[in-house]
């Protein structure tokens, strides 16, 4: 018994980890360790549920490649079906439903890639360039590169908000404050 629970777990947290990695459920390094183990736990018992039930089964190994293909046949096609749906309610509502952090959504946005200001809560100027790069949730930190180019000033806040029309995304736990440019 103890062997099938541990073999289930370990579907269990597949399960979870494609649904992660393929951004169906969105946990990144500041979610709840207890929401990571509630999804965990329902696949796990989702899969012993479906063990279970495959009495006239006999061979064990049989009954592991059917729970695996049921498995991820409901990770893959089921979840991801009630995760539109539920979007689809959400939209009629009025809501906008999207599992990505504010960076992610806000610099995917630009058709080019925009110029970045970085002020901190002072406004003083941290560094500018043209986005480059930017870490997405499952990286552990939360950086861009940015690519100076030659011929753009050091702007204050109040001088880059008179020039450009800004979008401006605010870190409160690290104070800063990244003003994005679109041109």
């Amino acid at each position: 018994m103890l062997e099938r629970i541990i073999q289930l777990g370990a579907l269990g947290i597949l399960n979870y980890f494609i649904l992660n990695r393929t951004d169906v459920i969105n946990f990144n390094k500041n979610s709840q360790q207890l929401e990571k183990m509630a999804v965990v736990a329902f696949f796990t018992g989702l899969n012993y549920f479906i063990y279970d039930s495959l009495i006239v089964v006999s061979n064990i190994y049989l009954k592991m490649c059917i729970v695996f293909v049921v498995s991820f046949s409901i990770t893959f096609y089921f979840v991801p079906f009630i995760k539109k749906k539920y979007i689809s309610l959400e939209r009629e509502k009025g809501y906008t439903f999207d599992n990505r952090t504010v960076k992610d959504r806000a610099l995917s946005e630009y058709d080019n890639q925009p110029y970045i200001y970085v002020y901190n809560f002072n406004n003083e100027l941290i560094e500018h360039g043209r986005l480059w790069l930017y870490a997405n949730k499952s990286d552990e930190y939360n950086e861009i590169a940015l690519v100076r180019l030659k011929g753009m000033e050091n702007l204050t806040v109040d001088k880059l908000t008179e020039f450009y029309t800004c979008d401006i995304i605010i870190d409160v736990d690290k104070q800063l404050k990244m003003y994005i440019i679109q041109e």
